[in-house]
């Protein structure tokens, strides 16, 4: 014989939660980073099943995110319902989208041309306009054929290799 399905009320959800500051941080089942219970016989998300317990309209096409950052928060005063615009723009704004992605990049970029062999942007020059084999240049600058082909082809070190690469958009 099989269990009968839970089924949640509003007071049953918040008994699994945490206090903390403002917040009521979930310690149940999370996927994904969203809190979700098992209800009526199937996972539902818990913020959205807070909502509809609490009679407020909640469509299928909204997000249900808080307002106060944290993931595992189901505090009913912090649930909000956002469009997927809105919630897409919440998210680039919350998230490394910004300059400190752009920074991170600039930083991996700076190391990843440090550790190799061609450390300068005069060098990268030399082997474009170079017509040496590839060969020869990997072995010289102690690199990988296809590191000096990359060069040679305005992929790697572009910016230092030709000044109107990239301005085809991939056409030759």
């Amino acid at each position: 014989m099989s269990k009968a399905p839970k089924i949640h009320t509003i007071q049953s959800l918040l008994a699994r939660t945490v206090e903390e500051g403002s917040c009521r941080l979930w310690t149940g089942y999370l996927a994904n980073g969203v809190p979700q219970v098992h209800h009526g016989g199937k996972m539902v998300p818990v913020r959205r099943l807070l909502l509809t317990l609490a009679g407020i309209d909640c469509s299928a096409a909204a997000f249900v995110p808080c307002n106060c950052g944290n993931s595992s928060c189901v505090e009913p005063k912090h649930i909000v319902q956002l469009s997927f615009r809105h919630h897409m723009s919440a998210m680039a704004r919350t998230s490394n989208a910004g300059a400190v992605k752009q920074i991170r990049i600039a930083k991996l970029t700076q190391t990843r041309r440090a550790s190799s062999r061609i450390g300068s942007v005069t060098v990268a020059r030399e082997i474009a306009i170079s017509a040496e084999s590839g060969p020869v240049l990997a072995k010289r600058y102690g690199v990988s054929r296809s590191t000096i082909n990359n060069i040679k082809r305005g992929t790697a070190w572009a910016a230092g290799a030709n000044p109107f690469a990239g301005l085809l958009g991939g056409a030759r």
